[in-house]
């Protein structure tokens, strides 16, 4: 059984979510690009955009995991706080999002809240590496509970298919056997 978002209301908090997050995480890359404008040692300069230009890849899960490299990285290049904060807020951000995203859709999320506000502590405490292990699993929780559904409706879906497939093996069976009894009967 596939569960569906059937309140207008939720639909439309669901989608204003992604929407407000999707804007807000822009907002902060385009600060992070702004930052990097104002930076007078071109060589530091250069690397920091380099690790900036990969901070975002195909999909929010990859690039999540690649925020924390990135800081990594920064940290060992550079001593700009403004940007590692940035890129802080915006893997927050993400991580938020999917939280507000699986309440939206009725699902326990409070251990993912608890691994999330664990995170956040602990970044503002600029203990980055330990912060996101806990940012990392308050995102897979939300992301496996929201994959839950598809994967829950199709494993029900191939079962169906499977007891529809039965029901058709057995009706062809029956209505053979029932013409093979006919011509049967009517030879004796």
């Amino acid at each position: 059984m596939v569960t569906t978002i059937t309140s207008k209301q939720n639909l439309s908090d669901f989608l204003t979510q992604i929407d407000t997050g999707m804007q807000k995480q822009a907002y902060l890359t385009q600060q992070i690009w702004m930052e990097t404008g104002s930076i007078s040692n071109k060589v530091n300069k250069q690397e920091i955009i380099e690790i900036i230009g990969e901070i975002w890849e195909s999909n929010y899960s990859t690039s999540f995991i690649l925020m924390k490299e990135k800081i990594n990285n920064l940290k060992n290049i550079s001593n700009n706080v403004y940007i590692l904060d940035k890129i802080c807020e915006i893997a927050l951000d993400i991580c938020k999002s999917r939280i507000i995203t699986v309440k939206i859709m009725d699902k326990n999320f409070k251990n993912a809240q608890l691994e999330y506000e664990t995170g956040y502590n602990l970044i503002n405490k600029d203990e980055y590496n330990l912060g996101f292990e806990h940012l990392e699993k308050a995102f897979t929780e939300c992301e496996n509970l929201i994959k839950g559904q598809i994967i829950q409706s199709s494993d029900k879906s191939e079962k169906n298919d499977k007891l529809e497939f039965g029901l058709y093996l057995l009706v062809i069976i029956l209505v053979i056997l029932a013409v093979f009894l006919l011509l049967r009967l009517k030879s004796a």
